[in-house]
């Protein structure tokens, strides 16, 4: 029987350590993966948050930032530098042309549509309804049967209620993936300020409605129906679990659960449906299908399937945590160590290092040695903060490098986001990857945190501030 609820995931191997907006690396080869039948593709949020490919010129729209949000999902902010024709449209996608080719090549003669579900966040940190703001988007996916790179039906996303989220479809009408992802571009150019925005755009999987006509078929042949999305990701040497949950039109009948298709020692409880599975090592970067099978107790028994893939991550790399070790403020002209202040940005305990309007704090970090065959993965700046009353928008920079305060070499900036009030104290992260990519630029890395407010006499206060580096 159908069953909407399915949603098949693209697999492929994913190395943060390499992934930039701005690369343009060679296509990998893959061998084609094969997928069940179904109606819907989607990408899952690891495949979204690695997207990494854009038709980059010079001074274009660009992603500054992304991160992954409970959703599950991704964030991108994205910069448009202006409002000028080449700088106000974006694709962020897995192509065949450059960027991360892994998902180029897998076979999806079985879907019919490619969906994904886009929310519009904010523009340079406001979301009033009375923005005129507005963008089109699309999924998009290629190639078409008129041979076409990529396709897409346009919607448009603005900050009334009944345009901050739409569900993107396009579709499918190729063998096997050329290039998927998203478009974005300005609607109206002449609402966007022509100085520049940043767009906040959430990108999640999409997964179709239950068709209640789908249900009352079933229901009215007696048979059971699985109601449970299943978990499509795993971690080797982590326990998978995945509780399948059914109904029956039948009042009194027995459900048994079953696994007719799965990997080695996975287990599932016939009473309750609940997998259990932990992948070993080697399973690591693997995609492993699984049907499930419920039957109920008719004296002609009735059953469901439900068939899904599920994409084995490697194990969790080691990680490492970089801490505050000295650092400069440029308003007492000292240290942080002769100002016996390293100690306010060690932990997450309301002692705080304020950072007064018109200047900047500096903060270099512990140091680290990496094996030479170890690949950096991930860098990542944590920042636990708020900002005091009136303390504007788009006032608050953090920048990365190294040198300071006498020798400034700066590698990257942003306008972080600000908080304001204690109460609204946050964690807000940074993924510097593609940046600080070499021991040597992990143990020169320091961060600089300047508050902007040359008119208003608002401070930055620090609570934590720390970096994970995680290591394959």
């Amino acid at each position: 029987m159908r069953n909407k609820l399915l949603m098949f995931m693209l697999a492929f191997c994913l190395c943060a350590a390499d992934c930039t907006t701005y690369s343009k690396k060679a296509i990998e080869e893959v061998e084609p993966v094969e997928f069940p039948a179904g109606p819907v593709l989607t990408l899952s949020e690891d495949q979204l948050f690695f997207l990494d490919w854009h038709i980059a010129y010079s001074g274009g729209a660009h992603v500054k930032e992304k991160r992954i949000v409970p959703g599950p999902g991704v964030e991108f902010d994205i910069y448009f530098p202006s409002n000028s024709p080449d700088s106000r449209s974006l694709d962020i996608v897995s192509s065949g042309e450059g960027g991360r080719g892994n998902l180029v090549g897998a076979d999806i003669r079985n879907y019919e549509t490619f969906g994904l579900k886009l929310t519009l966040v904010s523009v340079n940190g406001q979301s009033e309804p009375d923005m005129k703001q507005r963008i089109v988007a699309g999924a998009v996916i290629g190639p078409t049967v008129k041979g076409r790179l990529c396709t897409y039906e346009p919607v448009i996303l603005g900050f009334a209620d009944s345009e901050k989220m739409a569900i993107a479809k396009t579709s499918v009408s190729a063998d096997k993936i050329y290039q998927i992802g998203f478009h974005v571009h300005m609607q109206n150019p002449q609402d966007w300020d022509q100085s520049g925005s940043i767009m906040r755009l959430r990108i999640e999987p999409y997964v179709e409605d239950v068709d209640v006509n789908d249900i009352a078929d079933s229901y009215s042949a007696g048979a059971p129906v699985i109601t449970s999305v299943p978990v499509t990701t795993a971690t080797a040497d982590i326990l998978y679990s995945y509780d399948v949950n059914a109904i029956d039109p039948d009042v009194g009948d027995t459900l048994t659960y079953s696994l007719t298709t799965k990997p080695a020692d996975m287990t599932i409880n016939p009473a309750t449906g609940l997998i259990i599975w932990r992948p070993v090592s080697d399973k690591g970067g693997t995609n492993e299908v699984v049907v499930v099978k419920v039957t109920d107790s008719n004296s002609i028994p009735a059953a469901a399937t439900q068939s899904f893939i599920i994409t084995v991550k490697p194990t969790p790399y080691e990680v490492t945590k970089l801490e505050v070790l000295n650092g400069y403020n440029q308003m007492s002209r000292k240290t942080l160590l002769a100002d016996g202040k390293v100690n306010l940005v060690l932990a997450s305990d309301n002692k705080r290092l304020e950072t007064s309007f018109g200047s900047f704090t500096s903060y270099d970090f512990s140091d680290m040695d990496i094996p030479p065959n170890a690949i950096i993965r991930s860098v990542v700046v944590f920042v636990e903060h708020f900002e005091e009353e009136r303390f504007a928008r788009e006032k608050l920079e953090w920048s990365i490098g190294r040198g300071w305060p006498f020798r400034r070499v700066v590698w990257d900036s942003l306008n972080a986001e600000v908080h304001i009030g204690e109460s609204n104290e946050a964690v807000d992260s940074w993924d510097i990857t593609s940046l600080v990519d070499t021991n040597e630029k992990i143990n020169d890395l320091q961060l600089e945190v300047k508050n902007n407010n040359n008119t208003v006499n608002s401070k930055t206060s620090i609570d934590y501030i720390y970096v994970v580096v995680t290591l394959e």
